[in-house]
């Protein structure tokens, strides 16, 4: 009986749409976009040459590269993940039976490089990497659902009002103390004054005296998080709170308020 389960039912897990992130005023620095997700059951795909050809020109990857994925021993395999709207709207124009299409929740970095290193990335699964979005993974992620899918005699998925099923619960979204328009003036500032001084790195981070509140934090060299796989680790590094400097000058006011005090 639980062999024949098997066989006939799949769990279907539902993605949580993560929560966003504003600066101080609300605006809105990190979004979320709903891109599609390919996949397939190999045992049941009609035409494996028809997807092994559209993929492989959609996509500029070698035949073989789908050929080898369509030949696991799985009932299930991905194709291609995060695929934009258009593309994939060619694809199920196809109607190939066996392909399975999710649609998947990609972040979205709106203002690109400002801010980069403060507010992090995400990997392909949506879970923190570095930054603000890994240090707020609890808060952000959310809770995965799941629902439960039958197969029919031909193999296709068919969903059941009878089987169980469970809705995602969605993250919470989180207010910064940064304010987007100080974060970007800070950061072309540093930027302009890196280039001039031929610098390898700079940092720059802006406080209100009254309150501690940090108003922007910049890194140099800058990140784009929408291209997370094209920055290195050390480019990731947020060097204001990570790296160590000697205070120099900067700290003889404070040893010079130490001595008019005991004096």
């Amino acid at each position: 009986k639980t062999i024949a389960k098997r066989q006939y039912e799949s769990k279907i897990e539902l993605k949580p749409e993560r929560g966003n992130i504003y600066d101080r005023n609300m605006n809105t620095l990190v979004s979320n976009a709903i891109y599609f997700s390919f996949g397939a059951d190999p045992k049941i795909l009609e035409d494996n040459t028809s997807i092994i050809n559209l993929f492989s020109e959609l996509f500029n990857r070698p035949k073989d590269y789908y050929k080898n994925k369509l030949n696991k021993n799985s009932r299930f395999v991905w194709l291609e993940r995060m695929v934009p709207e258009d593309i994939a709207n060619r694809i199920m124009s196809r109607k190939i039976e066996g392909l399975i299409r999710r649609e998947e929740p990609r972040r979205v970095y709106i203002n690109n490089e400002i801010a980069g290193q403060i507010l992090g990335c995400t990997n392909i699964d949506n879970a923190g990497l570095s930054g603000l979005e890994l240090q707020f993974e609890k808060v952000l992620h959310g809770e995965e659902g799941f629902m439960i899918l039958q197969r029919d005699g031909k193999g296709r998925v068919v969903p059941s009002l009878d089987l169980p099923k469970q809705e995602p619960v969605n993250g919470a979204n989180i207010v910064l103390t940064i304010d987007q328009i100080y974060q970007t003036i800070v950061d072309e500032e540093l930027h302009k004054g890196a280039m001039e001084l031929e610098a390898d790195a700079a940092t720059a981070v802006m406080i209100d005296p009254k309150t501690g509140a940090i108003l922007a934090m910049s890194n140099y060299p800058a990140i784009d998080p929408n291209k997370f796989d094209k920055a290195t680790p050390g480019q990731n590094r947020i060097r204001a709170i990570s790296d160590m400097f000697e205070p120099g000058s900067t700290f003889k006011v404070s040893s010079m308020m130490v001595a008019l005090d005991d004096s």
